[in-house]
């Protein structure tokens, strides 16, 4: 920063300019009293900066494995309905089932999306 000081004096009752530092009567009118005055001038310089964040969340779904699960599921329950045997038809159901179950959670997916600038 750049800082300049000006001190200046004088008479309060002839006008001379005196020494900021003159102490008593004044020189040339006899009288007392002094007017000082101070001047400062200074240069400031200010940076700032302003980050800002935008924040969206969304649900996304997968089409083809949301179609592909309700199949799976649906075809689950109507196995039973085919002539099989009893052990091979509820194993055949129960993995159905179990892969329409590992499919679910991809069905949808939440997207978050941060921008920044």
């Amino acid at each position: 920063m750049n800082e300049t000081t000006n001190v200046r004096a004088i008479c309060k009752w002839c006008g001379i300019n005196l020494s900021p530092s003159h102490i008593g009567p004044c020189p040339n009118c006899g009288k007392e009293g002094k007017n000082v005055s101070v001047v400062l001038n200074e240069n400031i310089r200010l940076k700032d900066s302003l980050n800002i964040e935008r924040r969206r969340q969304f649900l996304e779904s997968n089409p083809k494995i949301k179609w592909l699960t309700f199949v799976l599921t649906l075809s689950s329950s109507l196995i039973t309905l085919i002539n099989l045997p009893t052990v091979l038809g509820i194993l055949i159901s129960l993995v159905l089932g179990m892969i329409s179950w590992i499919l679910g959670p991809f069905v949808i997916t939440r997207i978050r999306e941060i921008i920044r600038r």
